[in-house]
């Protein structure tokens, strides 16, 4: 399914997209009343966030030189990994301070991400790595 949108969107508008659904279901998590509602947020994020993973290492990938690929898509895992170390650290010193904040925290780094990748990243990539 992925691979279709990417065909369809292109990488660059389905990170926007993707960030933008992370960050209103992160945005709405804190008032998720309910198991019923909780599970539809927490698909909402979900969905989010794996829309997210496959277009962004594929534009790392496109955008480093060839034989920098494995280099540059090792430094992206990397990071990814200290943030999943780093992040639940953060949250929850901003949850013990406030309950919400983690959450508007997390939305609105989407939001201000998908933002930057709105206007740095081109509208189309051809997979030769080039902008269109």
């Amino acid at each position: 399914m992925i691979g279709r949108l990417v065909k369809r969107f292109g990488e660059p508008r389905l990170i926007v997209g993707s960030l933008v659904i992370f960050g209103g279901g992160m945005a709405m998590l804190p008032y998720a009343a309910g198991l019923g509602t909780l599970l539809i947020v927490l698909a909402v994020v979900s969905v989010g966030s794996a829309l997210n993973r496959a277009p962004t290492l594929g534009l790392v990938s496109i955008f480093s030189p060839r034989d920098e690929q494995g280099a540059s898509l090792g430094v992206t895992q990397s990071a990814g990994t200290l943030a999943r170390i780093v992040g639940p650290v953060i949250a929850t010193t901003l949850y013990a301070a406030t309950p919400h904040s983690p959450y508007f925290l997390a939305a609105g780094a989407a939001l201000v991400a998908a933002g930057m990748a709105w206007r740095w990243l081109p509208s189309r990539v051809d997979h030769d790595g080039v902008s269109q």
